[in-house]
């Protein structure tokens, strides 16, 4: 039997992304805030206290009842913190920005895969034998 889980700034999470962390820091953390909410909207049994709810900024408007979940909720929320965060055109500077954070993973994975064929054990041998 599950029960509904009311998390405080010291509560961890137990689960997902941040599994061992505690609310407060997830908080600290930059992708934090979307992180919590997007919590708050898809899992029916996480709750949090108002004081977490005010740092989020889910007033009135996108309280939800718990359990349960709204994920249309969740993105008329998100719209509007990135319209609050980006301004008026935010949506295609939010858009721009995860785009060029994908880029730059996808960047760094081909680096990476690059360097391994290029210092495998094998490649290594083969120079340190003068080939």
């Amino acid at each position: 039997m599950k029960y509904l889980r009311t998390l405080t700034e010291k509560s961890t999470l137990g689960f997902g992304k941040y599994s061992d962390a505690r609310v407060g820091n997830v908080l600290k953390l930059s992708s934090g805030h979307w992180y919590l909410a997007w919590i708050y909207f898809n899992c029916s049994m996480i709750n949090f206290c108002d004081e977490v709810m005010d740092k989020l900024m889910i007033r009135d408007d996108y309280v939800i009842k718990k359990p349960g979940t709204d994920p249309e909720m969740w993105d008329k929320y998100l719209e509007a913190a990135i319209k609050k965060t980006f301004g008026p055109a935010g949506l295609n500077k939010f858009i721009h920005k995860n785009r060029n954070k994908s880029k730059q993973k996808a960047k760094y994975t081909g680096f990476s895969v690059r360097d391994r064929k290029k210092y495998s054990k094998g490649n290594m041998q083969s120079r340190n034998h003068g080939h």
